[in-house]
């Protein structure tokens, strides 16, 4: 089952096929697109809810159809509340004139998830090209690898900085990994753990369920270094925003 599903309106099928050939180039093959709209949209949600263990991300490429689309912003809704990791990418024209849902609906994806902006991409004749801004494509591929994007890699530690200054020695020993992207870079093995609980906690901040997240296991199973430089450090690089507290039962009880 794909890992990257895109969500887009029907009327932008030439710039989600350009984006589709920009995946395909840089690695990201195990994708899911629908150009049918069959059932006024129900065929979308559907097989992202089939691909529930395997989903991890969801592409928005939000430009005014997309907006204007109840069924577009409908499919943003289910990856929200399915705690998926959503990456909204935009092509709104300075010159785009939205009406009063359209600009709620913008908000809200705004407000929920960091984008990033496409419009340097399009030439003057209205054909994307990512690659024609090597900022924004190198943004695009370190957000989706991060991600977990790329099914053959996972969560990839390679979005994080290696700093041999901070960890010269790849292995902590009897230690811990800590929260630091330096530790994060050398945390490998742990991807489907990763996600799983990426995607719990997406699901717990969008049900406001104030309930604590556990992580259960044996003594030195790993618990700590998948919370520390696993789950909180992804999930730092996904919203810069998020707010990270964690209790352990050693003579640091709290972290904040």
């Amino acid at each position: 089952m794909p890992v990257l599903f895109i969500s887009h309106s029907s009327k932008d099928d030439a710039h989600v096929d350009t984006l589709a050939a920009w995946l395909r180039a840089n690695g990201f093959t195990d994708f899911f697109i629908d150009h049918q709209r069959i059932a006024g949209g129900d065929k979308w949600p559907e097989a992202l809810r089939a691909s529930a263990g395997s989903c991890r991300v969801v592409v928005c490429l939000v430009t005014p159809n997309w907006l204007a689309s109840l069924e577009c912003f409908n499919e943003f809704g289910a990856a929200w509340y399915m705690g998926k990791r959503i990456i909204p990418l935009f092509l709104l024209p300075p010159s785009t004139k939205l009406n009063a849902e359209a600009k709620s609906r913008l908000d809200r994806v705004r407000g929920e998830d960091q984008g990033i902006d496409l419009t340097p991409c399009v030439s003057a004749r209205g054909i994307l090209t990512i690659d024609v801004d090597q900022n924004v494509a190198s943004r695009l591929k370190t957000g989706l690898r991060a991600a977990g994007a790329n099914s053959r890699v996972g969560l990839d530690p390679e979005a994080f900085a290696v700093n041999v200054k901070m960890r010269p020695m790849p292995f902590p020993g009897l230690s811990s990994f800590g929260d630091d992207d330096a530790d994060a870079a050398l945390f490998y093995g742990r991807g489907s753990e990763i996600a799983q609980a990426l995607e719990e906690l997406r699901k717990v901040r969008a049900e406001r369920d104030l309930r604590p997240f556990v992580i259960i296991g044996a003594s030195g199973a790993g618990k700590s270094s998948l919370l520390r430089a696993g789950t909180l450090s992804h999930a730092c690089v996904a919203r810069r925003l998020l707010g990270c507290r964690y209790a352990h039962s050693g003579r640091v009880p709290i972290r904040c």
